[in-house]
Parts: C-alpha cells; sequence; structure tokens
C-alpha cells in the first residue's frame, strides 16, 4: 500500500526535475506546502511565485499572492516557484520542486497515472511509460532522489521529501486536478503494481496488455471507481461466490460490484473524485491504512454498488516497505468517517439506516455481514452523482436492495 517513508513532522523538502528541463528552456521549480487540516479539504495558503530562468538561474521577476485553494503548481509563462506556509497545527512544511511538464495544461487524454516511488518510474510500471501505446498522462512523485534521467513528454515529476503516503497522494491530487481540461479517470497507483491476466480473462483480451485491457474496460463501462482482482477474502472469485449463494446470480461477469478494496490500484471517475478525495490525514501518525476506509466508506455511502472490479485482471504488489500501519482502531476510525459523511449528507438523507448499519456493523465486518451491496444489478454508464442508490432499487437474484436503506 503506502509507499513514502515515515511520517514526520519536521520540516519537510521537496524537489523535483524531469530530464528534459535540462535543455535550456525555463525549468519550473515549484515549492510548496501542503496545508491539510484534520477537517479535510479547508487550507489556506500564503503563496509566493518566483519565476526562474533554468540557464542561468537568476531571479527575474517576484510577485505575492494569497490563495485558498489547495496546495497547487501554479503555472507560469516561465518557470514557477511557489511556496506555501501552514500553520502550527497542520502539517509540516513541505518545499517541492517540480519539472516543467507538472504544471502544464491538461490534454484530450482519458486517463492520468498518480504514484510515489524513491526516484524514477520503475520497471514494473513500463506500460504507462510507453508513450505510444499508452493514451495517458503521469505524475511521478519522488520522494528520496531527484529524477534526472526521464525525458518521456507524458511524464512529469515532482520531489517531496519524507511525508506520509496520504500527503504524497493529496499532492499528487491536487497537482493533477489543475490541468485542464481534466481527465475521465485519475488513476492512482502504488510503484510496485503489477497486473496480470488470471484464469477468468478471455482469450481473445489477452491480445492487449492488462493496463490496455483495463482502461479500455473503464471507458466501456464507467464505474465512480474502478479496480481489479485483489488477493484475500474480497477477491474475485469470492465476491463471484457470494453473488452465486447469497444472490442467487449464476451468469459469469466481467464486472462485480465490491465494498472493500486495497488502496494500491485505483481509478477515480471525475464525477466522482471530488466527492472522495483528498484523503484524511488525522490518523497518519498511528496507520496509513486507515485513510482507505474513508475512500470505502465514502463509496458504499454516496456511490452504492458504483465501486466495480474488472475481474479478469489481478494485481498484485510485493514490496512490502515499513511504514505506520495497524488495523487496532479500525473501528472507532471508520465511524468517524461515516459520522463526517453523514453530517455533510443532504438532510433528507442523513437518517437511512445505511449510515446506522455501517457505524454498528463496523466496515470491517460489513463487507462480510451485509451481501446486499454485492447483489446490485452492473450496467454500463449507470450516471455517476451521490447518494443517486437512495432513489431507487438496483437488484439481481433473489436479493431486493431498497431504497430505504
Amino acid at each position: 500500500m503506502p509507499t513514502l517513508a515515515q511520517f514526520s513532522e519536521e520540516i519537510t523538502t521537496v524537489s523535483t526535475e524531469n530530464g528534459s528541463a535540462q535543455s535550456n528552456n525555463a525549468q519550473a521549480v515549484t515549492t510548496a506546502t501542503t496545508a491539510q487540516s484534520t477537517q479535510t479539504g479547508k487550507s489556506q495558503y500564503n503563496t509566493t511565485v518566483r519565476i526562474t530562468q533554468s540557464a542561468q538561474f537568476t531571479t527575474e521577476e517576484t510577485a505575492t499572492i494569497r490563495t485558498t485553494l489547495p496546495a497547487q503548481v501554479t503555472e507560469a509563462k516561465h518557470n514557477t516557484k511557489v511556496r506555501t506556509i501552514k500553520s502550527s497545527t497542520q502539517l509540516s512544511e513541505a518545499k517541492v520542486y517540480s519539472s516543467e511538464g507538472t504544471a502544464k495544461k491538461g490534454t484530450s487524454k482519458p486517463f492520468i497515472y498518480l504514484t510515489q516511488t524513491e526516484k524514477c518510474l520503475p520497471q514494473n510500471l513500463h506500460e504507462i511509460g510507453d508513450e505510444l501505446t499508452c493514451n495517458c498522462d503521469v505524475i511521478v512523485l519522488s520522494y528520496r532522489t531527484v529524477c534526472q534521467e526521464d525525458n518521456r513528454t507524458h511524464v512529469s515529476y515532482i520531489f517531496v521529501g519524507e511525508g506520509s503516503w496520504n500527503l504524497g497522494r493529496n499532492i499528487l491530487y491536487s497537482i493533477a486536478k489543475e490541468r485542464l481540461p481534466g481527465y475521465h479517470y485519475y488513476i492512482f497507483l502504488d510503484d510496485d503494481v503489477d497486473l496480470q491476466f488470471n484464469s477468468l480473462t478471455p482469450h481473445e483480451m489477452k491480445v492487449v496488455s492488462p493496463f490496455r485491457a483495463f482502461e479500455a474496460w473503464l471507458l466501456d463501462y464507467e464505474p465512480a471507481v474502478g479496480i481489479v482482482d485483489q488477493p484475500g477474502p474480497q477477491s474475485a472469485m469470492s465476491i463471484l461466490q457470494k453473488r452465486r449463494m447469497k444472490c442467487g446470480i449464476t451468469e459469469s461477469s466481467m464486472a462485480v460490484p465490491t465494498v472493500w478494496f486495497d488502496a494500491i490500484f485505483n481509478a477515480f471517475h471525475y464525477k466522482a473524485i471530488k466527492h472522495i478525495l483528498p484523503y484524511p490525514t488525522q490518523f497518519d501518525k498511528e496507520s496509513w491504512w486507515a485513510s482507505q476506509l474513508h475512500v470505502m466508506c465514502s463509496m458504499e455511502l454516496k456511490f452504492r454498488g458504483q465501486t466495480l472490479m474488472f475481474v479478469p485482471v489481478s494485481v498484485n504488489n510485493p514490496q512490502h516497505r515499513q511504514y505506520p500501519r495497524s488495523g487496532q482502531r479500525f473501528g472507532a476510525q471508520a465511524r468517524t468517517f461515516v459520522e463526517e459523511i453523514q453530517k455533510s449528507a443532504p438532510a433528507v438523507y442523513q437518517n437511512r439506516p445505511l449510515f446506522k448499519n455501517l457505524k454498528s456493523r463496523l466496515l470491517i465486518e460489513y463487507p462480510t455481514l451485509e451481501a446486499s451491496t454485492y447483489c446490485m444489478n452492473v450496467s454500463r454508464h449507470q450516471p455517476i452523482a451521490p447518494y443517486l442508490h437512495f432513489a431507487g432499487k438496483r437488484v439481481h437474484g433473489n436479493m431486493s436492495v431498497n431504497s430505504a436503506v
């Protein structure tokens, strides 16, 4: 799951370079502080913009702006240097240096991949690094060494010193969402991700790579969040069996709804992501796992049945780094997230039994005890808007999902 080094409240140094920025062209250098309070999404910044010519490294212009927008790489005609200041109750200062391409305008490409690694994009992610076959852009957050060897035009780098995995993903999201026009899917993945076809993969699908097959499926089905088969009790095989036993659904399917899913490979639809992220950071000192509870609670409460698993592709992540991890307080953490979502929900939905069920059963038990989400119909291009599932029924087989739930 997380890939950043141990969380620290010390001042954090952030720097980024792209190999292509070694030319005489203006080089974008960005310094940014992420202001992430315990109330997710509320932040204030004091920002200084400095334009630097990379050939001479001399300052040509300095200006000061103030903004309440999320931390971002500020665009300028040449290069930018952005410094944001946080209060003492927030995360410590982080300096971010970004490659010239990081703050560039978006393109018509449907996908942007967002990942964190020690230095440069690793070889196992060559499928997203291939600009000839991947109709995508990539932003890489390097946290140990600046990457200067990568000249690919669709790959941008930022360098961020030690911080939490959640902080890193929030920085990536903040930068990516400022690109206009935006992307159809924002795909977060850990740097050790390995996608493989499995025993459920149709033979004809194997003419392309697992990444390309997943991307094609995303555009074909348009889930609010798309994932792939994962090892463990919430694997594709387990869910298919649950749909047979609990729902009476016997036919196989390329996509199944799910509730509990790992963060290692998540694709967020542009209509859904703003209702789910940023990742909460208030539990970072005790466990980086907690933030995924927030994602899963948000999906079950706001977009129930629209987290879809692409069955023919499996993910594995063989590396296991050291970071704060614990599931001992999952129950309390899940209740915190459910209560926050409930308070922000439209008043007409705040007393729905689903909120109570999630809080009383705890999210970690909910996927085992509650089968109705797994029985929901899977169809292409469902409308993506929060709480639509409360308005009607989407059921299959012998189990009903009442709109009052």
